[in-house]
């Protein structure tokens, strides 16, 4: 039998909800020890207001943190030895959910999605941040209920150097550009979605001239044939789903790897996996997951699932890795985001 080396992870969560209050809460850390078969905890959990998304620095032992909270903050964990908090700021806006780093890291961009708009963070050489140089103010409304207004929730680097913001409340993925002082500014859309959508990601096709949205509020897989410079066309439109959910669902998280995109159901509590051919998405299996999968990862045969109202961390095996091992579970209370460290 072939050991597996250990995988160690760092799980973000919301801690406002109600929850099992005997879950570690906050920052936690995860070790995945697939030989011993364990899922385990390491250390105490991190403090940390509503961290409910995670991005590693690419250079520095540091991971950037969203405080999901109204007014909006962003904390800098150290992750060098025990976790702790290096600094933090706060971030004009409402209810931060995402975060992208420039190529350079000297930049770092803030989604908030209770107030729609986009903030630019200069960061030194260390990777602490040093000043707030920009904001975009997204605009624009849909005709569903929770489209009142823009609601920035997806960054993404594009493949032509700016940033695509999705704006679930106005139904249309943005194109930023960033100047070298940091200011924000907005160019031709990346794409323009049916109304209704309430798109929530973005991600890149394996040949980059293809893109695949999700719609949370649609339920929607949308392909998008991408032009440079130019607004995108919608080509495809299918059920985000193989099989239709019985009850409300909402798509949470996309995932392109390989030639296989993952989508989780809130709601559905499944994993739904499609192949990719010419570019299209083609419905394989459903993986059934812990309840409201918010956050997953797919990462050497196991899919790791944040599975928001069970308080868990669950790992299991894929089916193509040849692995019938029951999953594994570890507690954290309203697990958000996973970050393989």
């Amino acid at each position: 039998m072939t050991l597996l080396a250990p995988r160690r992870m760092l799980v973000g969560g919301y801690t406002d909800e109600p929850a099992d209050q005997t879950c570690p809460a906050g920052i936690v850390s995860i070790l995945h020890d697939p030989s011993a078969g364990s899922l385990r905890q390491q250390g105490q959990a991190l403090q940390v207001a509503s961290p409910s998304y995670l991005l590693a620095h690419p250079q520095q032992p540091l991971v950037y943190a969203v405080n999901e909270t109204d007014p909006a903050a962003l904390s800098v964990i150290g992750v060098g030895g025990r976790l702790e908090v290096l600094a933090q700021l706060p971030i004009a806006g409402q209810l931060p959910c995402h975060l992208c780093l420039s190529p350079d890291c000297g930049h770092l961009l803030v989604a908030n999605y209770g107030s729609g708009n986009v903030v630019a963070v200069r960061l030194g050489a260390d990777g602490l941040p040093r000043e707030i140089t920009g904001a975009f103010d997204s605009y624009g409304a849909g005709p569903h209920p929770r489209q009142g207004g823009p609601h920035a929730h997806h960054l993404l680097l594009g493949p032509d150097g700016t940033y695509w913001v999705v704006d679930l409340g106005a139904d249309v993925v943005r194109r930023l550009q960033i100047s070298p002082e940091g200011t924000l500014t907005e160019g031709e859309p990346v794409v323009v979605l049916p109304a209704g959508t309430g798109p929530r990601q973005i991600r890149l096709g394996r040949g980059r001239r293809t893109a695949y949205v999700l719609g949370e509020l649609s339920g929607e897989l949308i392909t998008v044939a991408l032009k440079p410079g130019r607004r995108g066309e919608v080509v495809n439109r299918r059920p985000a789903w193989l099989t239709e959910p019985p009850g409300a669902n909402l798509p949470a998280h996309l995932l392109v790897v390989g030639d296989r995109l993952y989508v989780s159901h809130r709601g559905h509590n499944a994993v739904t996996v499609f192949s990719l051919e010419r570019d299209l998405p083609v419905p394989l299996e459903e993986i059934r997951t812990g309840a409201w999968p918010r956050h997953f990862v797919v990462a050497g045969g196991w899919l790791y699932t944040a599975d928001q109202l069970d308080d868990q961390i669950t790992a299991q095996a894929l089916t193509s890795a040849g692995d019938s091992r029951p999953p594994l579970h570890s507690p954290i209370r309203r697990p958000s985001c996973i970050l393989l460290v």
